[in-house]
């Protein structure tokens, strides 16, 4: 166990050295007001917030709110909470493989491929993937005591599943895809070897009902943030075809990690034909789910660890599409628990069976774990700022234009406007329909004195998104500053109405009205941004 606690650290030690990203981290952690509140009405307000950015995520928001407590928006502190969670995780992967399997050897496998595997950077490294921490935490945790409920007799484990229960709820508050946890429980009843399915419906009709609420919230949050409308596949045909893409891709890099980014576009364009490898990878998967139904009875192991990686991939295997990504190392995180067991239990098998081949097997492991080992620290090195994050990605996916989008948003705050640019360009050039990358430009355009460039900038980021508050309040600052006070009154006006609650839009159409003396209504829309936002300096 110190072993694989040890290598884990070791592979996972430039994470500690990172800092924020510009992807996701400002929404969920740097810009998000609730987890600066450490009070009682700051945690009932985590509780009650609907979603961010479509998930409903309180236990997390919580673990945050600890971190910033300590040291404010520190990375170094966020950082060293998540790998110590993954280090927890860790734990409970060995404890939970050696209560079921029997074999210390099997868990000791499990535990270091499961901290030290390239597919898990992501989740460690990214501070927003804490989610995917915490869940997974709850998530074994609740699977360890349920082993605990059947293996003992029944008078003394009913505190097990209600153990249990709890857990599977703070797991559910970390993030909705633990709504597979009871399908999960049932697969222990197999490999466990229970057969009174009346018994097993019965225990598991709370954590069912809880999970089958959970799905319909957590549709309606992705809904309602928009991640649910950016692709749709044409027909059912191309939904299962992704499907199996995403199942053959991570049973084939959790033994070869190859293009290790953290965001794997889709090879196609919305409306455009899906790619042929897509359709082929079908086959293999569905050969390796017939062998795993059709010797169910006799690879019970074998069942069990594919049964846990197919059934905990469904909520994340875009046959339901959101977001930008086809397929995310993170999602992976849990799933791979079935597959890294797989392994373990093949390997010990060919070292118990080929006693001559001894030697080499455990040459071949080490040999293969050092790999892992050096592309994880690698690859972690990667995740070190937004620049080295997308620059990787481009490195992978030259034709991605979100990355070139988001570095040039990074390279922009940095006030590195050259290359900003550049980013831009080469953005719009592979994608010219993206109303940010505009925007980006004109803000670049603005900063170089360029007025004329950046109105119309903004205006095509406006005519991609006619809901762009930014876009209008931008452009309606270029126009207030070439004296064009009429143009810009109306898109500051625009941008209140499409939302009434952003400061920036009373502050700047205060100061406006300042411009124009007319100081009654420029006091009434600073004191009302002052009124969202008692902390704006600038409108006192």
């Amino acid at each position: 166990m110190a072993v694989a606690l040890l290598a884990t650290v070791i592979c996972l030690l430039p994470t500690l050295f990172n800092g924020w990203l510009n992807w996701d981290d400002p929404i969920y952690v740097l810009d998000n007001s609730l987890i600066r509140d450490n009070s009682f009405n700051g945690l009932k307000e985590m509780f009650a917030a609907n979603h961010v950015l479509g998930a409903y995520v309180p236990v997390v928001l919580m673990s945050w709110s600890i971190d910033y407590a300590f040291s404010g928006f520190n990375p170094l502190t966020f950082h060293i909470s998540n790998l110590l969670i993954h280090l927890l995780n860790v734990v409970l992967v060995f404890y939970l493989t050696k209560q079921f399997s029997k074999r210390v050897e099997v868990a000791f496998i499990t535990a270091i491929l499961f901290g030290m595997h390239p597919m898990h950077v992501e989740t460690v490294a990214w501070i927003t993937a804490r989610k995917d921490l915490l869940y997974s935490l709850f998530f074994i945790a609740g699977l360890l005591t349920y082993t605990k409920y059947i293996s003992k007799k029944k008078a003394k484990s009913k505190k097990y599943i209600v153990i249990c229960f709890v857990l599977f709820v703070l797991s559910l508050l970390s993030k909705g895809t633990a709504v597979i946890f009871p399908l999960i429980l049932f697969v222990f009843d197999f490999l466990y070897k229970r057969e009174d399915l009346k018994i097993m419906l019965i225990e598991k009709l709370p954590f069912l009902v809880l999970s089958f609420w959970f799905t319909i919230m957590a549709i309606n949050a992705q809904d309602m943030s928009g991640a649910l409308e950016s692709r749709v596949h044409p027909s059912i045909i191309e939904a299962l075809a992704t499907g199996f893409y995403g199942y053959f891709s991570y049973m084939v890099k959790v033994v070869w990690p190859f293009d290790l980014s953290v965001h794997q576009p889709y090879p196609m364009a919305i409306g455009e034909s899906y790619p042929w490898y897509y359709y082929v990878s079908a086959f293999p998967v569905l050969m390796v789910f017939g062998v795993m139904v059709f010797k169910l009875s006799k690879w019970k192991k074998f069942g069990f660890g594919m049964g846990f990686f197919f059934i905990s991939l469904i909520p994340v295997i875009q046959v339901l599409p959101f977001g930008a990504s086809v397929t995310a190392d993170r999602f992976t995180y849990l799933p791979y628990f079935g597959l890294f067991y797989l392994i373990g239990v093949g390997f010990i098998k060919l070292y118990d069976t080929k006693q001559g081949f001894r030697k080499n097997l455990r040459i071949i492991g080490v040999v293969y774990l050092l790999i892992l080992g050096g592309l994880t620290y690698s690859y972690a090195t990667t995740w070190k700022d937004s620049e080295t994050l997308w620059s990787n990605v481009i490195k992978h996916h030259p034709g991605d234009y979100i990355a070139y989008l988001n570095r040039s948003a990074h390279r922009i705050d940095l006030g590195q406007y050259n290359i900003a640019y550049e980013d831009c360009e080469q953005g719009i050039e592979l994608y010219s329909k993206n109303s940010t990358l505009y925007h980006n430009r004109a803000i670049i355009h603005n900063k170089f004195g360029r007025k004329k460039k950046a109105i119309a900038d903004y205006t095509s980021a406006i005519g991609l998104d006619k809901t762009y508050v930014s876009a209008y309040l931008n452009r309606g600052l270029a126009y207030e500053s070439i004296g064009a006070n009429k143009e810009a009154l109306a898109d500051i006006n625009m941008a209140i109405e499409i939302s009434p609650l952003e400061q920036l839009g009373f502050y700047n159409r205060g100061v406006l009205f300042k411009k124009l003396r007319d100081f009654s209504n420029a006091i009434t829309d600073l004191s009302k941004s002052i009124e969202l936002n008692p902390s704006f300096y600038q409108a006192y």
